[in-house]
């Protein structure tokens, strides 16, 4: 950009499309450049005159025409948050020494043992190995701690899903609520289906999604179950935005000819981030237990156990599907705790007391004999230990002290401490807020109404559920509808910081923004 365009130089210029084709031609650019409301702080204009555009020389272009500001990326940079730091369009850089340093966060599972928040699973087996049995009661497991699933399925049908969710012992009166389940649906590659399948992710906001089964879904999208290319393209569309929005997702898929591993292209292994091979060592039915092991073929994160055994059946007592091998563990009726998480939280009470300890401390001191706890077992005790609200935390600079709730010896939030708590719901998590760098995208909106809009779904299997609610970090869910609404001026650096904190905390999306802004409004 020439020395003459600075921040201030839209006074000179008539117009947005003066000040446009002084670079370039403007019906050239047309398909290039971005325009949207301004969010430079003291800007009122309610238009779309906010706009950003490349350059030949690869270098980006900003003017509003409400504010009459205009100029490089380092003069929005100066505009908005004097010299702080703006993310970089494809993402800014992670300093890992620091990471390291403070010590790396483990991987958050979904499921103990089984599922990772946020990770691609491939469930393979052959036909009648149980995996659907599987899918169903990792969505019953999902209900009783009140979260979302989304249930694509094309190859059982209601009647058999409710009936074996009624066999498996779901609440049905939160089903409705928390499962979307759409039956034999047209997960085509075609435009709208795929933004109507992002519009869902983005508005329902699912814990898990999952695709019963793959091979269907592909062959109804018109594409090879052998070809790399053709993965890699349904990938994009479905499984890769998931992940991307920190939602678990669960693709069950068949084995070939040798039933040892699934069949069609490499990419699928390249795809996943978990792999499990599911195997009926022992068969079960209605009237009869059997055994259903999860072997290990895949884990990037190399946190999961090698195998993971089930008992499935039916019983005189009823059905059961429950844990019987690996690190699986089924709680204590009374207390609601594993027989691990007890003694991890004894270990915090009898070792560390009222001066409390950090995570890294108390896993060592777990690690001793004669607990000899893992790591990965440490980690699922300690958010079992959180949700169960059986522990106490609070941050002291950069690290978190633990504190047993009711310590005997005076701990777990002694006077002048401030102490948090999850508050939320057991289902309540953390989603993660993404922020365009030059425009407030949000869920499908009526620009006049600003009222959540959910015409129809393309999918062919329909859903009885009543629109959702849509919320993002920008546009808060106000107190008298429900509904979205209203353009906020967006979060600082810190401040979305300061957001993700209290939302890890478990003040919900609206308390968590009020807290923000008035911390901010206090400060000024």
């Amino acid at each position: 950009m020439n020395e003459k365009t600075t921040a201030n130089q839209g006074e000179q210029n008539g117009s947005l499309r003066e000040f446009v084709q002084q670079f370039t031609d403007l019906e050239e650019l047309r398909p290039r450049w971005s325009q949207g409301r301004c969010f430079i702080p003291g800007c009122d204009d309610e238009d779309e005159n906010f706009i950003v555009f490349p350059e030949a020389d690869g270098t980006e272009v900003f003017f509003c025409e409400g504010c009459r500001v205009g100029g490089s990326r380092a003069d929005l940079e100066r505009l908005m948050f004097g010299h702080q730091h703006v993310p970089l369009a494809f993402g800014d850089h992670y300093p890992l020494a620091e990471a390291i340093t403070q010590g790396i966060e483990p991987p958050e599972e979904l499921e103990p043992g089984v599922l990772l928040k946020g990770k691609v699973h491939s469930i393979n087996g052959g036909a009648g190995e149980g995996k659907t049995w599987l899918a169903l009661w990792l969505i019953k497991r999902r209900i009783d701690r009140g979260e979302r699933v989304v249930y694509f399925d094309s190859e059982n049908g209601p009647r058999i899903v409710a009936e074996r969710l009624a066999l498996l012992g779901a609440d049905t009166r939160r089903i409705d609520e928390l499962l979307r389940y759409y039956p034999f649906p047209s997960l085509s590659d075609e435009r709208e289906v795929v933004a109507e399948y992002h519009a869902q992710l983005d508005a329902f906001e699912p814990d898990l999604v999952i695709f019963d089964s793959q091979a269907n879904f592909l062959g109804a999208s018109g594409l090879e179950e052998s070809s790399n290319d053709d993965l890699i393209k349904w990938a994009t569309n479905y499984t890769r935005p998931a992940r991307a929005r920190e939602i678990a997702v669960v693709i069950l898929d068949h084995t070939g000819h040798n039933g040892d591993h699934a069949r069609g292209a490499s990419r699928k292994r390249d795809e996943a981030d978990v792999i499990w091979h599911a195997k009926t060592t022992a068969p079960f039915d209605r009237d009869t237990v059997g055994r259903l092991v999860l072997k290990r073929e895949k884990d990037r994160e190399a946190w999961l156990p090698e195998r993971v055994g089930f008992s499935v059946g039916g019983t005189d007592d009823g059905f059961v599907f429950r844990a019987s091998d690996g690190t699986i563990e089924e709680p204590d009726p009374e207390s609601g705790l594993t027989a691990t998480a007890r003694r991890v939280l004894e270990v915090l009470r009898d070792d560390f007391g009222a001066d409390g300890a950090t995570s890294g401390a108390w896993r060592k001191a777990c690690a001793k004999p004669p607990l000899k706890v893992t790591r990965p077992t440490f980690y699922r005790a300690l958010d079992e230990l959180k949700r169960s609200h059986e522990v106490e935390w609070v941050s002291q600079g950069r690290e978190t002290y633990y504190y047993a709730k009711d310590n005997p010896d005076g701990g777990g939030g002694g006077e002048g401490r401030e102490t948090y708590f999850s508050r939320s719901n057991s289902g309540e998590t953390d989603r993660s807020q993404k922020v365009s760098n030059w425009s407030h995208e949000t869920h499908e909106t009526n620009s006049k109404t600003d009222e959540s809009h959910w015409s129809h779904h393309p999918f062919r299997g329909e859903t009885n559920e009543t629109d959702a609610e849509t919320y993002s970090l920008d546009a808060p869910r106000s107190e008298e509808t429900g509904n979205s609404g209203g353009h906020l001026e967006p979060l600082s650096t810190e401040q979305v910081a300061r957001y993700k904190q209290l939302r890890a905390l478990g003040h919900d999306q609206d308390e968590a923004r009020r807290i923000v802004r008035g911390e901010a409004e206090t400060a000024s």
